[in-house]
């Protein structure tokens, strides 16, 4: 005989199990099915089981037993739980007396809404954000659909550059983890925080939870524009070398150099907030 796994309750405190015929826990055909006649074993997720073996067994019908299991976190399950059910060493047979052998898999009731657990910018001008949930994510409580541009919302705070947009321009990825394009205008100093959220009832896991509006980790900094090459101030009009260029903060800079005669020069110039001038100072 062969099991499968139909599902686990909403509380993940059982779980049923349906045989291909009637099972026996003896090879006469005789002898109710015993909690000691299964193992039990999780793997991935958040919950984790406390005992190996069904805590209860009920019978539901011919071939459909409940099987009472005691799970830690059981009520928080994010859903990535695979528990696998099998059966004992000649424990389970079916009235020919052949005894069942092989396991099956299901999942755990998935009562966790999906979270953020990491966004990063990346090198590419802070064009592209990176964000990661804690499980596979979906655009529907049906477990299908992508994501879309209007599912997140972007804020920004300090610094320079400001959002063009609160909508990502652009969204490309799966299961976890997702790429989101940003609309910037300005030149950032690295100072700036921006925050990305959910949009309200948009984005749910395989359970159908929705990922709510309010996340923490869910934050970075932009990386810092370099100014182009198009902005430049004379520092000296005559032979100079041995120059030495040190950054004071975001915005100043001091520079030494040799001059005529030997000379040692110091002078500092400053970048304005946007990036478009360069002065003297």
């Amino acid at each position: 005989p062969t099991m499968s796994v139909i599902g686990s309750s909403s509380d993940n405190s059982s779980v049923d199990i349906r045989f291909s015929e009637e099972v026996f826990n003896t090879n006469g055909a005789s002898g109710d099915l015993e909690a000691s006649d299964f193992s039990l074993s999780i793997s991935g997720g958040i919950a984790s089981l406390t005992s190996g073996t069904p805590t209860s067994i009920s019978k539901i019908d011919a071939v459909t037993w409940r099987l009472g299991i005691n799970i830690s976190g059981g009520g928080t399950a994010n859903g990535e739980e695979i528990l696998t059910v099998t059966p004992a060493s000649s424990s389970i047979y079916d009235e020919a007396g052949n005894a069942a052998s092989s396991s099956t898999d299901g999942y755990l009731t998935d009562n966790a809404p999906p979270t953020i657990t990491d966004v990063t910018i990346r090198n590419d001008g802070n064009k592209t954000v990176d964000v990661t949930f804690s499980d596979k994510v979906y655009d529907t409580t049906l477990e299908f659909g992508v994501l879309e541009e209007t599912d997140f919302v972007f804020s920004i705070s300090g610094g320079t550059a400001s959002l063009n947009s609160t909508t990502p321009t652009s969204i490309s990825g799966s299961g976890k983890t997702w790429a989101l394009g940003t609309d910037m205008s300005g030149v950032a100093d690295g100072y700036e925080v921006l925050t990305l959220n959910p949009a309200g009832n948009a984005i749910y896991d395989r359970g159908g939870n929705a990922a709510s509006a309010t996340q923490s980790n869910n934050t970075t900094n932009l990386k810092a524009d370099k100014v182009g090459t198009s902005n430049a101030v004379l520092i000296e009009a005559n032979y100079t070398y041995y120059h030495s260029l040190v950054q004071m903060n975001v915005l100043n800079y001091v520079v030494a150099y040799g001059g005529a005669q030997g000379h040692g020069n110091i002078k500092t110039f400053a970048i304005s907030a946007d990036g478009s001038s360069i002065t003297n100072e």
